[in-house]
């Protein structure tokens, strides 16, 4: 099975981002795997915390894709669902903290079933823009930058 690798800052995606994530995993059937990077000292959050995270990415994921399914279908999105409507693109959350572009290699060289990544640009370097081109170098997959 093919994943994409959705790289973000901070607590929660940007939800442009997030949303042509997933959008793109529905049109290409892929699953969905977030790297979350953290500042220092982010990684010392309670294990409850980051657990709840990983639900709330859970939910969002299923309503957008169900919500997707019913559009396609040119159905109305009805307020509950059999729970058999819901399948999940979601398959890993995994939160580190250190630099970036290491991260994100570190992460895509672990797992060679990585088809492409987006990023959030607010991983990159403002002062230098060197994410994108250190990743080029390093990675073998097509990068996404989506604006915001």
């Amino acid at each position: 099975m093919k994943r994409v690798l959705l790289a973000i800052a901070g607590e929660t995606p940007n939800q442009r981002i997030f949303d042509y994530t997933v959008q793109l995993c529905l049109r290409i059937k892929a699953r969905l795997n977030i790297l979350q990077i953290v500042g220092p000292g982010g990684l010392k959050e309670s294990a409850g915390r980051i657990r709840n995270r990983v639900d709330r990415f859970r939910r969002i994921v299923d309503t957008t894709m169900t919500a997707v399914t019913f559009a396609e279908a040119g159905e109305p999105y009805p307020r509950k669902l059999p729970a058999s409507a819901e399948k999940s693109i979601f398959d890993d959350l995994t939160v580190r903290s250190g630099p970036a572009d290491r991260e994100i290699i570190h992460y895509i060289d672990s797992r060679r079933d990585i088809v492409l990544a987006v990023y959030d640009p607010k991983l990159e370097d403002r002062k230098k823009q060197a994410l994108p081109a250190k990743l080029k170098e390093a990675v073998s997959i097509p990068l996404v930058k989506v604006s915001v």
